[in-house]
């Protein structure tokens, strides 16, 4: 087993395939993670007063507070009294939608994703399959914030995006951040550094 730390970047933007050639395949590193789970809603459901059920899903707002770099962040502390205000607009603007019975269950913030994940709870019509009534809610959630001169990103110099979350958030919460440093392990014989520089590029 050989091993090389390279700076290159912020993210890691590769890693070695387990194949014994030098082969690499790209990956997209991020935060926000979700589970294997690949469809547009969570599989879990609960139970209304009425005796029916309800699906789940979420949404995510992005940039509305800054993305958390590392421990020592200024960005995030200085904006951290400012984070509860901002997860509570957004339920606010969330919850004017009631549509399929549409109800926002908690905003769930993700400092290192820099936005909030919007969980939410309907019971779309049985004539109505769950993902079409996604979309239904998502297009009508548009036409609320549009109405509202949009959700303005934490810098002010734009307004912020949000879209639907494919199986189930899960926000990473750990003591660990991006660094510029890759490090690339592989079998085999040892292979030239400029040749391995090569395959990175």
């Amino acid at each position: 087993m050989h091993a090389l730390r390279i700076r290159r970047g912020f993210y890691p933007l590769i890693r070695p395939s387990k194949s014994p050639s030098y082969s690499l395949v790209p990956i997209r590193f991020a935060t926000t993670v979700t589970s294997p789970d690949a469809s547009i809603l969570n599989d879990t459901t609960v139970a209304t007063e009425e005796g029916t059920t309800t699906e789940q899903g979420s949404f995510f707002v992005e940039t509305v507070m800054p993305v958390r770099y590392a421990e020592w962040d200024l960005r995030h502390w200085i904006y951290q009294p400012q984070a509860a205000r901002t997860s509570a607009h957004i339920k606010d603007i969330f919850s004017k939608v009631n549509l399929y019975d549409f109800k926002v269950l908690n905003v769930e913030a993700t400092p290192k994703d820099g936005g909030v994940f919007v969980n939410f709870g309907f019971n779309p019509p049985p004539n109505l399959n769950s993902k079409d009534a996604v979309k239904a809610i998502e297009d009508e959630l548009r036409r609320e914030i549009n109405r509202r001169g949009g959700i303005s990103a934490w810098h002010e110099l734009g307004k912020a995006d949000f879209h639907r979350v494919k199986g189930r958030p899960w926000n990473e919460d750990l003591s660990v951040f991006p660094t510029n440093i890759l490090k690339i392990e592989f079998e085999g014989p040892d292979v030239h550094q400029e040749l391995l520089y090569d395959i990175i590029r």
